[in-house]
């Protein structure tokens, strides 16, 4: 799980040297470059080999909310090296709401944008970042033009995203201090660690209704993307 995190702060890290070069602005949203499509490419096999060890994960063994017979067939698919995005989104979407979850691009303190890098899931539709991401796949030089800053940021945003939702790298980074409580308006961080795993420790993120109406901001944020996590 660490050298999943390194391989995301090492995409951002690409991000932060672009942006140096050409300015993190919505008049720059549709900029495409070689260097962007490959941070789109390497976010996006990063987000499905993430969405693989979800599937696989024993923590969903006895999850009630799970279908446990789709479960199975998921994962004989996977191992036969046959997974999609309609597989993978049929297993999490229903588990994690993933076409709800926001993700706010920023240049502190400024906002680039405010995305939901899953939100055609609800709709069973293709994600734009992800077509990009076959399309480069199949050939990076013909469709060279879909690698745009807006795109690849929202595909990195993607990988954070699902990074939160798999329960051991959840728990790494309330380790590492990405994930935070507290009043996060005021930048008051006043939730320890161990009470956020506590708060967390459902893999579906879903928080106790009493402990839910204690509770102010459950938030992650890095460099570059910040999200809630108590929807």
């Amino acid at each position: 799980t660490g050298e999943a995190w390194r391989y995301f702060l090492s995409l951002e890290r690409s991000l932060r040297e672009f942006v140096e070069i050409v300015p993190l602005d919505d008049r720059n949203r549709n900029v495409y470059s070689p260097t962007l499509a490959n941070i789109l490419i390497s976010a996006a096999t990063q987000v499905e080999a993430t969405f693989k060890a979800i599937i696989n994960s024993s923590y969903l063994d006895d999850d009630k909310s799970i279908d446990q017979t789709r479960l199975g067939q998921a994962r004989r698919t996977i191992e036969k090296g046959r997974g999609t995005l309609e597989l993978y989104r049929s297993i999490l979407e229903p588990f994690y709401s993933l076409s709800k979850r926001e993700v706010v691009i920023r240049q502190r303190p400024t906002v680039y944008m405010q995305i939901y890098p899953y939100k055609k899931f609800r709709q069973d539709k293709p994600l734009i970042w992800w077509k990009s991401y076959t399309d480069l796949k199949h050939s990076i030089y013909d469709n060279i033009r879909q690698a745009t800053m807006r795109r690849t940021f929202s595909a990195v945003a993607a990988l954070f995203l699902i990074q939160l939702m798999h329960l051991p790298q959840r728990y790494l980074l309330i380790d590492l201090g990405i994930v935070r409580g507290g009043h996060k308006d005021l930048e008051i961080r006043d939730y320890s660690k161990s009470y956020l795993k506590e708060l967390l420790a459902n893999p579906s993120l879903q928080i106790n209704e009493k402990k839910r109406q204690n509770i102010s901001d459950i938030w992650a944020e890095t460099e570059f993307f910040e999200t809630d996590l108590a929807i």
